[in-house]
């Protein structure tokens, strides 16, 4: 499976938040995975470590991985290192 890009995420995304926001639901996290194109499009987004959030329509959205991918790569990692 194709993954889409970053740019192409940012639409969906932004799109998404405002259906949801439209049909009266109060949107306050994002959660995904690890993969490149949302680690992109969070670098876009300037989601940091101190700014854990992306702002879009003048709001802000926080940002999580979601726990069982990130205990994947706490397991890939110990059995690779």
């Amino acid at each position: 499976m194709k993954q889409c890009n970053s740019e192409k995420l940012k639409d969906i995304v932004d799109e998404a938040l405002l259906q949801l926001e439209l049909i009266g639901l109060k949107v306050v996290a994002l959660v995904s995975d690890q993969g490149s194109n949302f680690l992109k499009f969070y670098e876009t987004m300037r989601v940091t470590e101190d700014k854990p959030y992306l702002e879009m329509h003048g709001k802000q959205y926080f940002t999580i991985f979601d726990p069982p991918h990130l205990l994947k790569s706490i397991r890939n990692n110990l059995m690779r290192y």
